[in-house]
């Protein structure tokens, strides 16, 4: 086995944080796709991000499975290959599922390289397009969605394709007019995404197919497909609906809830905020009626470079004093945390430090960041980070489960949607960074804490007055239960003239708008003072001074 410094050589690795990336040679790479990082036992893992399987990573740089394994385990993929045929018998792609130590992952392949050659995966064909010219007219034709499940469903007697793309786009218009004057039968996932997936196919195929049905399958369990099924073919007769079936997860009587409620109402009144976690600002808090909820995703947005990683550490600071704060950010090593953190403490802004200044103001720097590092010494604050660059939220959730059996779980921060959405060529980006508010908004109830998603907004201007959008997906907004904009103005010299806080969306409270102090090179955020603050009810169109504000 070759050692870690000798592979990360030979590919051209560069190291990015806690990270090593380098242009992978398997496709055409232009931006550093290939994550490189070494594994317990010695192990080299390769983790290309536009989906590049192992062997062909391997084999373009002249490297085999004993270059990069411990001699006592030399393993190889389990490898399941579909084909994918147009309805001449062509073959487009190769769809190909492998299995590595109880994991699963799919990539394509498709004219003997990895990927699909820019083309995306809803052009391509149904799976088994080419057998529908055996079909016979007179039965109906079941729609699966994915291969394995289009396959179970042959085995049982039945006329089957299925769609190829994931359940999160559909197949174009070609590909699903081979189902043209056929009866279709819809099969779907038993879940929200896969009867979606469906219903959006249904709506192409009315006025195409000749008549579209429903299976409604009695006692399947959340995401059965066609592979759980165990009664036969005749009995799925009994189960054809002409809607989708209803996903319901179990019901809430109301009256259950009125004796929760009013001992909610009685912690308030007594000022007991223990449903809450508080951002380390007082007048947020207060107008957020208590601070960040348990239960609940709150999203904040801001322009690139206006301090959502600044936010981002200052919760968690904050929240610690609660429970165990978990920052999940992969463009932020722990040593960019801690140095952050120093400085923020310190109040002393890291190029006091630096040889370009007076002596006196660097030896007041130095001190001040020693004081602070020994306070972080003696008492660590109770903050977690996740900084690997292919983070997925799969372990942010296991992680933030194994920690919550140790201590108590008092927030997590995701810094920042778009970096965590990840890539995937069979899905859209917008869909994939609203992927990352839903599982927020699961992680917020399964943990019954808040989670906070950072997220990146472009600047929209109308005439004169100046708004904003959250980048690539407003599924983020719909998704959350408070959604606040950081919005910093800066002047010609790129000083901070003003920062504020401007709830956009808001369940249980006012929208607002409040002004606090925001020091970039110090990375501090900071209450204003009494006097200064005025803060705008935007549902009762007035303005107050904040010293008239005495109780929540």
């Amino acid at each position: 086995m070759r050692s870690f410094a000798e592979i990360i050589e030979l590919v051209g690795a560069k190291k990015s944080g806690a990270n090593w990336l380098a242009l992978c040679r398997a496709h055409d790479d232009r931006s550093p796709s290939l994550a490189v990082a070494e594994g317990d036992d010695g192990r080299t893992l390769f983790t290309c991000h536009a989906g590049c399987d192992t062997e062909a990573i391997l084999s373009v740089y002249g490297l085999k499975w004993e270059d990069v394994l411990p001699a006592r385990e030399k393993t190889r993929d389990k490898r399941t290959t579909w084909e994918t045929r147009d309805i001449r018998g062509e073959l487009v792609a190769e769809h190909i599922r492998i299995d590595t130590d109880g994991k699963k992952r799919f990539v394509w392949r498709r004219d003997g390289q990895s990927g699909l050659g820019g083309m995306k995966a809803a052009k391509l064909p149904l799976y088994r397009s080419e057998k529908i010219s055996s079909f016979s007219n007179k039965k109906a034709v079941f729609l699966c969605e994915g291969e394995k499940a289009t396959d179970a469903a042959a085995k049982l007697g039945l006329q089957s394709l299925g769609t190829v793309c994931g359940a999160h786009s559909i197949p174009g218009a070609d590909a699903l007019s081979v189902l043209a004057d056929w009866d279709v039968i819809l099969w779907p996932d038993f879940d929200d995404t896969g009867v979606s997936h469906m219903s959006r196919i249904a709506e192409v195929l009315d006025g195409v197919a000749r008549s579209v049905r429903w299976l409604h399958i009695p006692g399947a369990k959340p995401k059965w497909d066609a592979a759980d099924y165990r009664g036969t073919a005749e009995e799925l007769r009994g189960c054809l609906r002409q809607g989708p079936p209803t996903i319901a997860g179990p019901l809430v009587m109301i009256g259950d809830r009125v004796s929760s409620d009013v001992r909610e109402l009685e912690r308030l009144h007594r000022g007991d905020f223990s449903d809450f976690v508080s951002t380390g600002l007082e007048s947020l808090d207060r107008r957020l009626g208590g601070g960040l909820r348990r239960g609940q995703m709150i999203l904040i947005g801001a322009p690139t470079g206006a301090g959502k990683t600044t936010l981002a550490v200052q919760f968690a600071i904050a929240a610690q004093e609660r429970g165990l704060a978990l920052v999940v950010s992969p463009e932020m090593s722990a040593d960019e945390l801690v140095t952050r953190e120093i400085v923020r403490r310190s109040g002393k802004p890291k190029w006091h430090r630096s040889p370009w200044v007076g002596e006196h103001l660097r030896q007041e720097a130095e001190e001040a960041h020693q004081r602070a590092a020994e306070e972080l010494r003696l008492q660590p604050p109770r903050v977690a980070l996740m900084d690997s660059i292919d983070v997925r939220l799969e372990d942010v959730a296991r992680a933030a489960r194994a920690a919550q059996e140790q201590a108590p779980l008092s927030l997590i921060v995701l810094d920042y949607a778009q970096q965590l959405a990840g890539t995937d060529p069979k899905m859209a980006r917008h869909l994939l960074v609203g992927e990352v508010g839903h599982r927020a908004v699961e992680m917020a109830r399964d943990l019954n804490c808040p989670v906070v998603i950072m997220s990146q907004v472009n600047t929209v201007k109308d005439g004169r007055e100046k708004d904003y959008s959250f980048r690539e997906s407003q599924i983020l907004e719909h998704k959350a239960h408070v959604v606040l904009l950081f919005v910093v103005d800066r002047d010609s010299q790129g000083r901070v003239e003003r920062a504020v806080f401007r709830a956009r969306k808001a369940r249980d409270i006012a929208l607002f708008e409040l002004e606090v102090d925001f020091e970039p090179s110090t990375f501090s955020v900071r209450d204003l003072g009494a006097q200064q603050v005025q803060v705008r009810d935007w549902t009762a169109g007035i303005e107050r001074d904040d010293d008239q504000w005495t109780s929540v």
